[in-house]
């Protein structure tokens, strides 16, 4: 039984199809009156490791002052994707430079009739200004494959059954 549940599968193949060099242009909408939208964009870098059994992504953006720095720093986010043969689910973790300190975690599906994966997952490790310190965020995570060299991310945050962000990225592999 552990040699099976350590096998690679269909699932980690899918995964592995997006290996390759992305950019991607992104929009965080905050809800409210007001619907204020921050636009931005990136560069994407996604490498299988032990031959495709994880995906290691790191995304790279702009320069900008953090609150922890005294100048601009680049930012960059790291996720490790897979698929968890005993859970039966795709898993990523991810961490980043931009605030805290902290990782998010989720889990989730895949619907190949529509090229989608659903992540769900939870954390409070994420700063908002308008949230206190150390509260659940509730997240949902939406990865549409439009085809071999485009997808959309869709991450909506909802903390006490209030939306708070909407954050969509849209990538498009690149050859670099």
């Amino acid at each position: 039984m552990l040699v099976e549940l350590s096998k690679l599968n269909e699932n980690h193949k899918l995964l592995a199809s997006l290996a390759g060099n992305w950019s991607f242009v992104g929009k965080h909408t905050f809800p409210g009156p007001a619907k204020k939208t921050v636009e931005f964009n990136g560069n994407v870098v996604k490498k299988e490791l032990w031959g495709g059994r994880y995906l290691e992504t790191e995304t790279t953006g702009i320069p900008r002052k953090m609150l922890w720095s005294e100048g601009p720093v680049t930012y960059v986010d790291r996720t490790i994707e897979g698929y968890d043969n005993v859970k039966k689910k795709f898993v990523t973790t991810s961490y980043n430079n931009e605030l805290d300190t902290g990782f998010i975690t989720t889990e989730g599906t895949y619907d190949s009739a529509t090229k989608t994966f659903t992540y769900d997952g939870a954390t409070t490790s994420h700063i908002h200004y308008d949230v206190p310190v150390g509260t659940t965020i509730k997240l949902h995570d939406i990865v549409r494959i439009i085809d071999n060299n485009h997808y959309v991310f869709e991450r909506h945050e909802t903390v006490d059954g209030r939306e708070i962000i909407l954050t969509e990225l849209t990538y498009t592999r690149t050859t670099k």
